[in-house]
């Protein structure tokens, strides 16, 4: 093994797994690029189809009338393919224009549907917030209460009698710092 590592070879152990590990990282790449192809050729397919059969299907309509005027009717040639023409345009047009209304109708009913969905999950998303901020303020008023209730009863500090100063009551829910917070506002008023 240090011979191998002294001629310049890597060593086998460490390698080997990098080595495989980049292999079937390849892999993986070559076969997601593939199955992207291959999804992207059904979503052209599916995009282009209606608009496939729609010329096809006029072009054997077109076919169809250009026979029989010719054949069954006898007419000249020039003017069975200019019949056969305007009849493929009409019905190609108007098969097109039926088909674009229908799509357009389907697609108004799709995004209309959408939109009741997100207006629908943005109210369920307002009300769970609404829930979760009302349950947070009940633990919290829980806590805070527990914690009332645990602490050992203190009686309120001295009130000092400043002239024209009142004492402010303390609030409830603040924590073990009023003591602290009345006694540094009473040597401020008794300093002045």
């Amino acid at each position: 093994m240090a011979k191998d590592e002294a001629k310049g070879k890597p060593a086998k152990g460490g390698d080997d797994k990098k080595k495989d590990f980049e292999k079937k990282y390849k892999e993986r790449v070559q076969k997601r690029k593939k199955r992207e192809q291959k999804e992207m050729k059904r979503i052209h397919s599916i995009i282009e189809f209606p608009f496939k059969f729609l010329f096809k299907a006029c072009l054997v309509v077109g076919l169809v009338f250009f026979i029989y005027k010719y054949f069954g009717q006898s007419q000249d040639l020039g003017e069975s393919l200019l019949i056969a023409f305007i009849v493929f345009s009409a019905s190609y047009i108007g098969f097109g224009a039926l088909m674009m209304l229908v799509l357009f109708l389907v697609s108004a009913a799709k995004k209309e549907k959408l939109r009741e969905a997100i207006r629908a999950d943005r109210e369920q998303k307002r009300q769970d917030d609404l829930k979760r901020a009302e349950e947070e303020a009940r633990l919290d008023s829980q806590l805070s209460g527990g914690y009332r209730d645990e602490r050992p009863f203190r009686e309120p500090p001295p009130v000092v009698g400043n002239a024209g100063v009142t004492p402010q009551p303390a609030s409830q829910g603040n924590t073990g710092n009023d003591f602290i917070t009345q006694n540094i506002i009473d040597e401020g008023l008794n300093a002045e």
